[in-house]
């Protein structure tokens, strides 16, 4: 779960110069956690492979904390610009059975997780609340879901688009974020996948009518 919120850069570059060299350390960062892990992650090394003296670094981070939390918001800004363009991912899913339209948000869902929990375990979980999609998304989030039912709606047995909607949504972010607090290997099993995709269509779907005689 997510606990006190992790320290911020000092100060927000203005100048092309000063935006480079923010990059650079962000950038260096993030290649540490992906190729060593984040215990080789100090700021002296940050420094190093991101080309800059130690005094640039403190200059906008107070610490490697406040680089890692730039790393989670940078990744977390990319991908709300996808997230965000509600009819283009809608109108996508649309075209597929219910059960793989289902499928294909939760795996990205999930797989969003993994990847961020496996670059620096220990901060990813007490601060994953900050980096949350659904937090910053919000309502459009649930509108898209629910122009993805409207499109199924034949195949729902349940009448109320928002309601199913609201609680797609918000209970696949409230799942993966128990999960990353109780039990984050499930993060990494493709059951879990298949479990929570087989949980909403339960929810969703009509059940299928028996053949043969009464």
């Amino acid at each position: 779960m997510s606990r006190e919120q992790p320290d911020s850069p000092r100060r927000r570059p203005k100048q092309e110069r000063s935006r480079e060299i923010v990059r650079a350390i962000r950038e260096a960062g993030l290649r540490i956690l992906e190729q060593e892990g984040p215990k080789a992650l100090t700021t002296n090394h940050i420094a190093r492979v991101a080309g800059v003296s130690i005094g640039s670094l403190y200059r906008y981070y107070p610490n490697k904390e406040a680089i890692v939390a730039d790393v989670y918001e940078a990744h977390t800004q990319n991908e709300l610009t996808v997230f965000s363009d509600v009819d283009r991912w809608a109108d996508a899913l649309s075209k597929r059975p219910l059960r793989d339209a289902i499928r294909a948000i939760v795996k990205v869902a999930v797989d969003r997780e993994r990847k961020l929990l496996e670059l620096d375990p220990n901060f990813y979980r007490d601060h994953n609340l900050e980096f949350a999609l659904g937090k910053r998304v919000g309502q459009p989030l649930i509108q898209g879901i629910q122009k993805l039912l409207e499109h199924k709606r034949d195949a729902l047995r349940i009448d109320n688009l928002d309601y199913a909607s609201f609680l797609v949504a918000r209970g696949l972010g409230g799942i993966l974020r128990v999960s990353l607090d109780e039990r984050p290997e499930n993060l990494a099993d493709p059951a879990f996948v298949d479990e929570l995709t087989d949980l909403f269509v339960r929810y969703l779907e009509k059940e299928p009518e028996k053949s043969g005689s009464p």
